[in-house]
């Protein structure tokens, strides 16, 4: 014989007061980086909490590093998510491991490494102060919803994407629309480099103002794609800037009939009947 349904209810209802444990909802923790020497993300005792990071779980890279040094983070194993990543040292992402983060903070002198496969990739806001992108071996940085690229301070900045992996080129994607403030790059060298067939999406930006910056596509196949770029400005006219393709390398320039290309203060290079900057 079926129970009446209000009995169920009741019987759900007692069960609920009658004083048993309730597990609360994990809470999103804050995990540090703890020692100032190289370590593996995967090992739990390079970490303040003692535990690796995971997908609820906001993450802090700021130590000063042996003398001086900053320490390096080798992430080479294993499909790693986190809610939140702040990186003011240096990152290494390899052997065909994966780490993505929500929200991405990274200061200047920070670096980012990423080869042999691996991926590194932000899908939430994306704040970058100077920080250095290195792509080798088939890696992959996904910065596509970088909105805005600044550099405080003096020194130099590289993105840098060389050679080609198994499952394709080197690449660097930050093809969100993005803007390029010069008060913020001035007096800053900052080269962008693909090479030996890597590729660098910088497809989403409008504008751009700096002094001394490089776009460079070198090798057969290496790409550097500006294509909504309307106008650049070197804000320091004795520091000359330049787009180069070499060796077979493009530089992918704005394309519509009926807009208008401004460069004030750029070299243009082209070496090599297969270079092309269109």
């Amino acid at each position: 014989m079926r129970r009446p349904i209000s009995l169920l209810l009741f019987s759900v209802a007692f069960i609920a007061s009658a004083g048993l444990p309730v597990v609360p909802a994990a809470k999103a923790a804050t995990i540090s980086w703890a020692t100032d020497a190289n370590g593996d993300w995967n090992d739990a005792g390079n970490w303040d909490l003692a535990v690796v990071p995971g997908a609820a779980d906001d993450v802090v890279i700021d130590r000063a590093g042996a003398n001086g040094a900053p320490p390096t983070v080798s992430h080479a194993a294993g499909a790693t998510t986190v809610l939140g990543l702040t990186n003011n040292e240096a990152l290494s992402v390899s052997g065909g491991s994966s780490l993505a983060t929500g929200d991405l903070t990274a200061g200047a002198g920070a670096s980012f490494a990423v080869s042999a496969g691996g991926i590194f990739s932000a899908t939430g806001l994306v704040a970058l102060d100077g920080a250095t992108l290195d792509v080798t071996s088939g890696g992959l940085i996904d910065l596509s919803t970088l909105n805005a690229f600044g550099a405080t301070g003096s020194g130099s900045v590289a993105w840098r994407a060389n050679g080609q992996g198994a499952g394709g080129p080197s690449r660097i994607d930050a093809s969100g629309a993005m803007s390029l403030s010069g008060a913020t790059l001035l007096g800053r060298n900052w080269l962008v480099e693909a090479t030996a067939g890597g590729e660098i999406d910088l497809g989403g930006a409008t504008a751009l103002a700096d002094s001394n910056i490089r776009f460079a596509a070198d090798g057969l196949g290496s790409l550097v794609d500006l294509s909504s770029l309307q106008d650049f400005a070197d804000t320091v006219p004795t520091l000359l800037s330049s787009i180069e393709a070499r060796n077979g390398g493009e530089v992918r320039l704005r394309s519509d009939p009926a807009a208008n290309l401004t460069l004030d203060g750029y070299r243009i290079v082209r070496d090599g009947v297969t270079s092309t900057l269109d």
